[in-house]
């Protein structure tokens, strides 16, 4: 069963362990391999509550597999798994990568996961993956999938089911990130030329590919541009592009306008007139309000009329309740759908005759105006002009960033009446002429761009980071790799430059080799957060704290002069594990540091082994400096900090536990 939450995996496979799923055959041979895996461990270690959760759980052939597990853990489910000796197990999607382990029936508990602050649904590729591992070659003739939908109230929509269940891969998109440490390892490598060294990463490596078919491109739209029909207009040639970017402007400004709350509760009233621009016949019309649909994209469902429209010659005396137009005693009317950035200005005015006349409403929820009393309305509407707009101003009172909404909105409209081209009697075709040659231009010139050096996705930030690399003397103008610079090479860490400062400039001197190894906790986490809070474990440890935040807000100030605006996948920062840490380096057993930890077991385990790689880094880091006397302190503390439960090997390395014959 997959399941997305690994404290539902613990609760479902919990409650599941009160049923027995096997012999008592296979419980014998599960207990007798569990007990003598784990016999490899010292005595302290065998405390471990998740150790004794998972052989309660084995005892009724239930297993769970996440990466909150201890490895030991995770590796004896595994065999158990694959002897058949587990008949129910609780997985996270990682169980379906890299992991040949098939079974004759699936089951999702859902199909949403949660990722980066939200709930989504899985995509094609991962349920794919998960859903390959039901059925079992040459035992199983199929195999099943199941979808729970539990308790939930709404079934998914279908077109997203759809394309979940479909054989089509997910688009592979790039993860690259440009970091300090690419560019050290850049110039490291002595690799002379930019564009040769993007090639080598998939972000930028489809503009390359694709090169001969932007040349052909920029070939055929050179030819578009030069066969461009002219606007031969004395009135529009010299005002036409003003005239575009007003309206442009306008139409922009205009959504947000209508969406200032007090004006946009005007829309809701039945009955009220908006004016809108017709841009196939270059008129303003009055439109009466029957509905204003907040919730689809701001649909507004009104009625129009037009005394002079060519339809009045249409006879109305066949004219039906819901028919959407048509002609009532010469007046031609039309039901129709505007949005907020159709509207030009809502007017200071309801339809009196609103009140007097019936509603019917058709299968869709369209309100229409019952036909007997259509012709009341479209009398008063017709004799309506000059009517006075809202006061935009007086509604919003002294809301000083909807009135500038409104100022400018005023001012544009100001404009595009007093342009020329209202002046041009074929101002329509002008301006649809005007936007064709400017979409074929600005086509041309977006594929010009795309051949050039500084136009590469990773250019610009790639200049600005060399800059706070070269401020903070890691480079020289030269762009040579200086001393500090080839030293911060060597760190794993996601953010070289960060640790680099914080080493060499002897921040951590005051601690002892406890403090300093809790310290540097701050640097293997997985959260995407940069978080300063002091785990308060010793005054000197505050005073540091300080003093690398001071660091840290000087390094960030350099960033934003350079437009360098670091993100969480290059900078992390969290100190929730030091407390643990610090009782791990003097002495402590695994088992007495996790009520100290936020986190499972197996990601403790993690923890300490990523710190042990990291230190590693930092002894390179001191061998490249010539100070092999902290390189050595390093080495010690890792020493300290891989022991116990740490050192126990991979179970499919053990011979003596025979596992083809369990």
């Amino acid at each position: 069963m997959f399941v997305f939450s690994i404290k539902k995996i613990d609760e479902y496979a919990k409650m599941l362990s009160k049923t027995q799923f096997i012999t008592d055959g296979e419980k014998s041979r599960i207990i007798k391999f569990f007990d003598k895996c784990i016999k490899k461990l010292t005595p302290e270690d065998q405390k471990i509550g998740q150790i004794q959760f998972l052989r309660t759980l084995l005892q009724s052939g239930v297993g769970i597999h996440h990466s909150g597990l201890l490895p030991i853990l995770k590796e004896i489910v595994e065999i158990l798994y694959s002897k058949n000796l587990i008949k129910i197990l609780f997985a996270t999607t990682s169980f379906s990568i890299g992991l040949n382990m098939p079974t004759k029936s699936v089951v999702f508990t859902d199909i949403f996961k949660f990722n980066e602050g939200k709930n989504e649904f899985l995509s094609s590729s991962e349920y794919l993956q998960m859903c390959g591992r039901a059925g079992r070659r040459g035992i199983d003739e199929k195999g099943y999938v199941f979808i729970l939908m539990g308790d939930k109230k709404i079934l998914p929509d279908v077109t997203q089911f759809k394309k979940m269940v479909s054989p089509q891969g997910t688009t592979i998109q790039s993860q690259f990130r440009l970091s300090y440490k690419t560019i050290i390892n850049f110039y490291y490598r002595n690799i002379k030329n930019i564009v040769e060294f993007f090639k080598e990463s998939y972000i930028e490596n489809s503009t390359f590919i694709s090169m001969p078919q932007i040349e052909k491109k920029i070939e055929e739209l050179t030819v578009k541009v030069n066969n461009l029909k002219d606007i031969n207009c004395v009135i529009c040639n010299d005002n036409i592009e003003e005239y575009y970017k007003l309206n442009k402007n306008l139409e922009n400004n205009r959504k947000s306008l209508f969406n200032i709350t007090f004006i946009n509760n005007l829309l809701k009233d039945k009955g009220r007139i908006i004016e809108y621009y017709d841009k196939n016949k270059n008129k303003y019309f009055y439109a009466s309000i029957l509905n204003y649909y907040t919730d689809y994209n701001g649909e507004i469902w009104c009625i129009i009329v037009d005394k002079k429209s060519l339809e009045n010659e249409n006879k109305n005396n066949n004219l039906k309740e819901f028919d959407t137009e048509g002609v009532i005693n010469g007046k031609y009317f039309k039901y129709l759908t505007l949005y907020l950035n159709d509207i030009n200005d809502i007017m200071n005015y309801v339809l009196k005759s609103t009140k007097k006349c019936m509603y019917i409403q058709d299968d869709d929820g369209f309100d229409f105006y019952k036909k007997s009393d259509l012709d009341i309305i479209l009398t008063e509407l017709i004799s309506l002009n000059n009517l006075n707009k809202c006061d935009y101003l007086k509604i919003v009172k002294n809301d000083y960033e909807d009135s500038k909404k409104i100022t400018l909105n005023n001012e544009l409209q100001n404009k595009i009446k007093n342009n020329m081209c209202q002046k041009c009697n074929n101002i329509i075709e002008h301006l649809n002429l005007y936007i064709n040659n400017k979409k074929v231009k600005d086509e041309l010139e977006l594929n010009k761009n795309k051949l050039k050096e500084e136009h590469l996705k990773c250019f610009s930030e790639f200049k600005n980071r060399i800059s706070v690399l070269q401020k903070l003397n890691y480079l020289d103008d030269e762009n040579t790799l200086l001393l500090k610079g080839k030293a911060s090479k060597e760190i794993t860490s996601s953010d070289c430059v960060l640790v680099t400062e914080l080493l060499i400039n002897n921040i951590l001197d005051k601690l002892p080799i406890e403090e300093l190894i809790a310290f540097l906790t701050a640097f293997i986490t997985n959260k995407n957060k940069i978080n300063f809070e002091d785990p308060e474990i010793s005054d000197n440890f505050t005073n540091c704290l300080k003093e690398f935040e001071s660091k840290y807000k000087e390094i960030e100030e350099i960033e934003k002069q350079n437009n360098i605006f670091e993100n969480s996948y290059n900078r992390k920062i969290d100190f929730s594990f030091a407390i643990p840490i610090k009782k791990w380096m003097l002495g402590k057993h695994f088992n007495e540091i996790l009520d100290d930890c936020e986190i499972e077991e197996g990601k403790v385990f993690n923890n300490i082994n990523r710190l042990a790689l990291f230190f590693d880094s930092i002894c390179s880091f001191y061998q490249v400096l010539g100070n092999t006397t902290l390189g050595e302190k390093f080495q010690k503390a890792k020493d300290v900090l891989l022991r116990e439960i740490m050192t126990c090997q991979s179970l499919y390395l053990e011979e003596d536990l025979d596992i083809k014959n369990l």
